[in-house]
């Protein structure tokens, strides 16, 4: 049994030593795994609101690729939203059943996804008309086509 001091004093230092290098590492590795899982939600934002703007850019081109490929990803980067999955299964089954030949419809149906991701996104301040109209080529601007000079035969 420890009686003196001295024998106290010599646990004590002994206790610190293997504890003091044992809680450093412990905050080290606590340190990373906070790191580490703050890191994975900022890359799970990210790729939301990338898929959210891809829908959002080619929401009036249903067969374009980027579209497709971003429903195809909806339900896996949204998985912990069931609103999200709910509206992209709406679309695919919509789409599955011959839809898509109505504009209106297939507008309502991408803009009802929209809605949902960009709640689950937190803008709050988009609204039914923001997901579902577009510009369009005619808005804003002219494309004109380019001459082309033709030699007169001789």
């Amino acid at each position: 049994m420890l009686s003196n001091f001295d024998e106290w004093a010599h646990l004590a230092s002994a206790i610190a030593a293997i504890a003091a290098p044992l809680m450093a590492l412990l905050g080290v590795g606590l340190g990373y795994v906070l790191h580490s899982r703050h890191e994975l939600r900022q890359r799970a934002i990210a790729m939301k609101e990338d898929l959210f703007v891809t829908v959002m850019a080619h929401r009036d081109h249903a067969d374009h690729p980027e579209f497709i490929k971003a429903l195809n990803t909806a339900q896996v980067v949204f998985k912990d939203n069931t609103e999200v999955a709910k509206a992209t299964r709406d679309l695919r089954n919509f789409f599955m059943a011959g839809g898509g030949s109505s504009e209106r419809e297939t507008r309502a149906k991408v803009g009802a996804l929209l809605l949902q991701m960009a709640n689950a996104l937190g803008y709050k301040d988009i609204d039914e008309s923001d997901v579902t109209e577009a510009f369009t080529r005619g808005v804003g601007y002219r494309i004109e086509e380019p001459t082309t000079k033709t030699r007169a035969k001789s």
